[in-house]
């Protein structure tokens, strides 16, 4: 993956001043806000408007955006993401390395 370096970038000026794994988190949640099942539309309006405020708002755009980028064909960036910021192949966590992939399924 050409992007990762970028991705890894942006991803270590968002994480700035606080833990890589709080990071990740706090990414994975912003993304999935859309997707959440809400109790009421106050309650959807408040958690947007905070990530809408969020300081790093910026970051969280741009981040996105290199994800929407790099997520063509039969990539997984957050996998990548993860896989060399945060676990570094431990924590029981484990993703197939690109050429492998790319191998198996040229096979195919």
């Amino acid at each position: 993956m050409t992007d990762i370096k970028l991705l890894l970038k942006e991803f270590e000026r968002f994480a700035y001043g606080q833990s890589l794994q709080s990071a990740f988190t706090e990414l994975l949640d912003w993304m999935l806000l859309p997707f959440r099942k809400w109790d009421s539309a106050e309650l959807q309006n408040q958690a947007l408007e905070t990530y809408q405020t969020h300081p790093k708002a910026i970051h969280l755009v741009k981040l996105l955006e290199l994800i929407g980028d790099a997520s063509e064909g039969f990539c997984d960036p957050l996998g990548e993401l993860y896989q060399q910021s945060i676990s570094s192949g431990h924590n029981g966590q484990y993703w197939t390395p690109e050429p492998i992939c790319d191998m198996i399924s040229d096979e195919w």
